[in-house]
């Protein structure tokens, strides 16, 4: 039925596939219909078979299915999967509302029977269109609880620990021991794979998440008038099922905005130059170690100076604040509790609820967001969410007596530098040319105030780490090595720290800390009062 509904949704998006993308709807509401039947869920068949008939008619000349066609078979998809969340909940097969629908699919039966082709023949499948072929080709599933799954990867996390704390074994220095070597090796390998197949059982492809929002798009469009398309990219990108839980929520209410807020009506559009149709684009990818969801469109943009305005209105800033305040600053009040731009409430947006949803449910992701504004051209949402993975591969570092983890696909690179490769400006921010760029310096151990072996940058190791499109230099004493890192959630009376995303068992069992590079990279612009990366410039 989700396919179904993906089909529908986007069949003139395609002209070319349309014909082709009717069959293949056609075939799964057969078969739909055919599975009612044989199970006994008569109501299901039944209203099926109506929506098979239509689409029967339709898949022979699919230019002549309208929008009125269209938005009916949707409805009756739409009748379907509601009787199939209800049947999963109660048991009971019935399809509320069904009733209300039937009179206009027996009306759209009646016009194809007095037409020309009043019932086309069922075309035969091809060979790769058969049933037989297709599910002996689908993997075999099994419904696990996710504490079971929790638990399993906390295990194989303790495990990796373990390993650690045995070849890593102090009382093994000095020793020549081939076999116990061969042996520990072997270990490390099946420990890893096994840790690499764990891992992969809690990660799932975004593809159903993003593929609601095409039905969504289509319908706020509709309601308001408007013309608009949703591109879908990398909807394959696998993520973890917590942030697929929570990334839903946030995501309906952005492309809502964009939809209701952003794109124009098409009078408004062609008066713009632009094309009559509103694109949206949803966009999902690894990047690092984070997953980055891009949500852009092509509509009248954000105007920082009524956001400017609106945040004074409500006591959020002060009058000489609102002066000094960069235009993407501003744009960050949009996310406060109640505040919408809208200039009236209706039934899709204008209550600031949707983007207070985004920036909570993003807290809890760890994750951040981008606001890129071109008026009168578009806005892009760039969301960014750790990969939130039990085990990463990490660097650890030292500053003082203090031991730090860093994730290892945050690192570029790292060095000793020379004296004359620093720069200190006049605010006292120092600067470390890399090649043709200056990268702002981080020094670890006031961040932490922590004892240093070394002061001096020449004298210690710098560690040029990124986060999206911003860099910054750690300034740490030495770098110990490759660590395979088990994150532990930070306890309960501590809380969330600045700067630390968590804790992890070290091969002689002390604790050390994780950071997080985003975080601190936060702290720094405050401390600086400026974006690090408009401090990253060519010499």
């Amino acid at each position: 039925l989700d396919q179904v509904e993906h089909y529908l949704c986007t069949l003139h998006d395609a002209p070319e596939k349309a014909g082709e993308m009717l069959a293949d709807a056609f075939r799964l509401i057969h078969s739909f219909k055919g599975h009612a039947g044989l199970v006994g869920f008569r109501s299901f068949a039944a209203f099926s078979h109506r929506l098979e008939n239509i689409l029967d008619r339709f898949r022979a000349s699919p230019g002549s299915l309208d929008e009125s066609v269209q938005t009916l078979l949707l409805q009756g998809v739409d009748v379907l999967q509601d009787g199939i969340a209800g049947l999963a909940a109660s048991g009971h097969a019935e399809l509320t509302g069904a009733e209300l629908l039937i009179p206009a699919l027996e009306r759209m039966e009646a016009v194809m029977a007095g037409g020309e082709q009043p019932d086309l023949p069922v075309q035969k499948k091809s060979a790769r269109d058969t049933t037989g072929g297709r599910w002996a080709a689908e993997r075999q599933n099994i419904r696990v609880d996710l504490e079971k799954l929790d638990r399993m990867i906390n295990l194989v996390g303790e495990l990796v620990i373990a390993e650690s704390m045995v070849t890593k074994n102090a009382d093994l220095e000095g020793l020549s021991l081939e076999n116990f070597d061969r042996s520990s090796h072997n270990l490390r390998r099946i420990i890893s794979e096994l840790q690499n197949v764990v891992m992969s059982v809690r990660m799932v492809p975004l593809t159903r998440t993003f593929r609601r929002m095409i039905r969504m798009v289509h319908d706020l469009g509709g309601r308001a008038g408007k013309n608009v398309r949703l591109d879908l990219i990398g909807e394959e990108t696998e993520v973890d099922k917590t942030v697929i839980e929570l990334i839903a929520d946030p995501l309906v209410h952005m492309i809502r905005n964009s939809v209701d807020h952003g794109i124009e009506s098409p009078g408004e559009r062609e008066k713009a130059g632009k094309p009559a149709t509103g694109r949206i684009v949803l966009e999902a990818r690894h990047e690092g170690g984070e997953i980055l969801i891009r949500i852009a469109d092509d509509g009248r943009g954000m105007d920082p100076e009524r956001i400017r305005s609106l945040a004074l209105e409500r006591g959020l800033i002060s009058e000489e604040a609102a002066g000094t305040l960069s235009d993407e600053e501003i744009y960050r009040y949009v996310f406060e509790s109640g505040f919408s731009t809208a200039a009236a409430v209706t039934d899709v947006s204008g209550r600031g609820v949707g983007m207070d949803v985004v920036r909570r449910n993003l807290d809890r992701l760890k994750g951040k967001i981008d606001i890129r504004n071109r008026p009168g051209e578009g806005v892009t949402l760039l969301l960014r969410i750790p990969l939130t993975l039990a085990i990463i591969d990490g660097m650890l570092i030292r500053v003082g007596r203090m031991t730090y983890t860093l994730p290892l696909l945050s690192i570029r690179e790292s060095f000793r530098p020379r004296t004359s490769q620093i720069t200190v400006t006049m605010s006292g921010q120092e600067l470390v040319r890399i090649r043709n760029s200056l990268i702002p310096v981080l020094r670890l151990h006031r961040l932490y105030q922590v004892e240093p072996d070394h002061t001096g940058l020449e004298n210690g190791i710098l560690i040029n780490v990124m986060s999206g499109s911003k860099h910054i230099c750690f300034f740490a004493d030495e770098i110990i090595g490759h660590h395979q890192t088990v994150i532990k959630g930070m306890p309960d009376y501590i809380g969330t720290a600045s700067g630390i995303s968590g804790c992890t068992i070290l091969e002689d069992g002390t604790v050390g800390l994780i950071l997080d590079i985003a975080g601190i990279i936060d702290l720094a612009e405050r401390q600086y009062e400026t974006p690090l990366s408009s401090t990253v410039s060519n010499i």
